[in-house]
């Protein structure tokens, strides 16, 4: 699976679970077991959604480099 999907996937479920009155979730995705309570699925879905934002909008290390008067 690729980790866009599963971050995705992480975050969908995790989104559910805050929506829902359980007070502890279990998430199985992709062979991988965790178990949030409601504080720590917050941590986590801030963090999965960072993540998703890194793979979905890369910034480029160098992205505004003026080199109009090097070389001259």
């Amino acid at each position: 699976m690729e980790r866009i999907q599963f971050v995705q996937q992480m975050i969908e479920k995790l989104r559910e679970f805050l929506l829902s009155t359980d007070p502890v979730i279990s998430i199985n995705v992709d062979g991988m077991s965790a178990t949030y309570d409601r504080n720590g699925a917050w941590e986590m879905l801030e963090k999965l959604e960072q993540e998703e934002r890194k793979i979905l909008k890369p910034r480029r290390l160098v992205s505004g480099v003026d080199l109009r008067g090097a070389f001259g």
